[in-house]
């Protein structure tokens, strides 16, 4: 992993306005700059300008000019972060943190790291490492082997309400399934309880010649006290939603699934645009 640059949200903010990439600027997963009125606006640009340019980023005289104040090396990071077409993002509530991955060329994607919604680090990255620095960023404590293999199926639906504890009796009432999958079921709910129903979630993105943000791929999970819960997709199936215990290979699977489902939407978008 090459390193870039890290900054504030702050820097990088108003870096994206002053680059005329408003558009990204507004889009970043965060909420921008948030402020009450002019004064305070003016406060946060020169605060943030004074250290773009200690970091050697801004140059002030072609500011005052009307020059583009940023620096050849920025701007072209810049371009890059906003012109990538494929996006992954990962969510870890736990830290506080999320990591993006930006699809640059080929084999090389943008890192993108960011802790607390006000630190965010770049660096070039290749795609191999892709399923080792997801491992890293959730660090799960996963059995070797999942002996129970404990598993239930539901409805898009009830997966939905289980985010909401008032809904949890709800979807217990409606629930299918046999001894097997009610036991697992059970297990479940008081491992998401602990876990005040709040789950983990990577998920793919794609974006158009319009800007346009597209969802391609989800998945939903947390950890639990042994293993990991997670969620996969069954179409064929009546309760499409398959939540099941998984252990450290299963784990291994879905990260290594996110690395080559990514890499086959690129190919289908390379080949879109040859033709």
């Amino acid at each position: 992993m090459d390193h870039i640059i890290t900054m504030t949200k702050e820097e990088l903010t108003i870096l994206l306005i002053t680059a005329d990439l408003h558009e990204e600027a507004r889009e970043l997963l965060y909420d921008p700059i948030k402020t009450k009125n002019t004064g305070e606006i003016e406060a946060i640009f020169q605060t943030t300008v004074n250290q773009l340019r200690m970091k050697g980023i801004w140059d002030e005289p072609n500011h005052q000019m009307g020059l583009n104040p940023i620096n050849e090396e920025t701007m072209k990071f810049l371009e890059i972060y906003a012109n990538s077409n494929v996006i992954i993002r990962a969510i870890n509530s736990k830290k506080n943190a999320n990591l993006i991955f930006h699809y640059v060329e080929e084999d090389t994607w943008l890192y993108h790291f960011v802790d607390d919604e006000v630190i965010h680090e770049f660096a070039f990255m290749t795609e191999s490492e892709i399923p080792s620095t997801l491992r890293d960023f959730y660090s799960f404590s996963l059995l070797n082997e999942n002996q129970n293999q404990l598993s239930f199926n539901l409805s898009d639906k009830s997966f939905d309400l289980l985010s909401n504890p008032k809904k949890q009796k709800l979807v217990e009432k409606k629930f299918k399934g046999n001894p097997q999958e009610k036991e697992a079921f059970e297990h479940f709910l008081v491992d998401l309880s602990a876990h005040k129903h709040q789950m983990e979630n990577i998920s793919l993105f794609s974006i158009d010649e319009a800007s346009q943000l597209y969802m391609e791929n989800i998945v939903f999970f947390f950890q639990a006290e042994k293993g990991v819960w997670l969620s996969e997709y069954e179409h064929e199936k009546e309760l499409p939603l398959k939540i099941q215990h998984a252990d450290d290979q299963k784990w291994e699977e879905i990260l290594e699934g996110v690395q080559s489902y990514s890499r086959q939407l690129i190919k289908v978008k390379n080949k879109a645009v040859k033709n």
